[in-house]
């Protein structure tokens, strides 16, 4: 039963629609201190947090994701559900582009100030 349901649901997070609202622009809110991923989404997608910051993301969905900054500054790599990544220290101030390297269009922003 497992074997058939594991497939399902990667293709099923390939179908839905990802990223959530603010993913692409916005004023950001404040960071919490572990940014979620649930519905195939960032939540928030789009924060912000003063420079010397660590953030961890907490994967509650029902398939494994990852947060990979653009730019190579940070990578969780693979949290399976249930998971919370190690914390990451963001000590320079910019814009950090994200995304999940299993289902690439799950997108998220971190302004460090």
């Amino acid at each position: 039963m497992c074997r058939l349901l594991w497939p399902f649901l990667l293709l099923l997070g390939a179908c839905y629609p990802q990223g959530g609202p603010g993913a692409g622009g916005g004023s950001a809110e404040p960071c919490p201190g572990v940014i979620q991923i649930q519905g195939f989404a960032f939540r928030p997608a789009r924060c912000s947090v003063a420079a010397g910051t660590s953030l961890r993301f907490q994967n509650l969905d029902l398939a494994p994701h990852m947060a990979t900054a653009e730019g190579g500054g940070f990578d969780t790599g693979t949290l399976n559900p249930g998971d919370t990544s190690a914390p990451i220290a963001l000590t320079q101030p910019g814009t950090y582009a994200y995304f999940c390297r299993i289902h690439p269009s799950m997108r998220g922003v971190i302004e460090v100030r």
